[in-house]
């Protein structure tokens, strides 16, 4: 699967608070996305979005959200 391919198939397995922050990477043929998602959903999303191709996945605690 190409990167355009397994962009998308991420992109349908991100839940967000609107929408995924995505940034092309400098010199390589990659993404780098940033979302919010439930810490209860954590276990079962990551290995949903590597089974969908996403690598180099970091969970960090958000400390605030302000609305």
């Amino acid at each position: 699967m190409g990167v355009a391919e397994c962009l998308d198939a991420i992109i349908a397995e991100l839940p967000a608070m609107k929408r995924p922050t995505i940034s092309q990477l400098h010199g390589l043929n990659g993404y780098a996305l940033t979302t919010v998602a439930d810490k209860s959903s954590v276990n079962i999303l990551i290995p949903r979005l590597k089974a969908a191709g996403a690598e180099d996945i970091l969970e960090l605690p958000i400390n605030k959200i302000v609305r």
